[in-house]
């Protein structure tokens, strides 16, 4: 997940720091001329080097929730002001990630999900209006 945002953010011209321990993904960045810290993303020590209280947004696409949550606290901790978006891979997780403070919490596999119902609609005739407001309604009741 995090590449796609790093593309994202690239493609808009929109500048930004990674931190990351993948081998691969450090070379991938270095190639495409992102700046990349090596490092665990969840240790206080790591982030401090990101400075995150001069950063506008903090997305937090970690592999296991207990890490995600450890990277919220020690970025909210080092930054109060920042903007915090963190994946999480069980809906579960939402409210912990919401009381460790994170602002924004993407649930990756309903997002999939989402976009599931989203193409299957669409396909069966359904107007893009009506697929649309239906895919919100649900992601409302999912998020709240």
């Amino acid at each position: 997940m995090g590449r796609y945002v790093s593309d994202s953010l690239r493609a808009k011209d929109i500048s930004q720091l990674c931190i990351d321990i993948d081998s691969g993904a450090i070379r991938r960045l270095i190639q495409n001329d992102v700046p990349v810290i090596y490092g665990d993303g969840s240790s206080i020590d790591v982030l401090r080097h990101a400075h995150p209280a001069q950063s506008e947004l903090a997305v937090v696409a970690l592999p296991e929730a207990s890490m995600t949550e450890m990277a919220v606290r020690n970025l909210r901790s080092l930054a109060p002001n920042l903007q915090i978006a963190a994946r999480v891979r069980r809906g579960d997780d939402i409210k912990r990630m919401r009381d460790a403070g994170a602002d924004v919490v993407i649930h990756g596999e309903f997002e999939a999900g989402a976009e599931m119902i989203r193409q299957s609609l669409d396909r069966l005739g359904l107007s893009l209006e009506e697929v649309d407001s239906y895919v919100e309604e649900v992601r409302a009741q999912r998020y709240r």
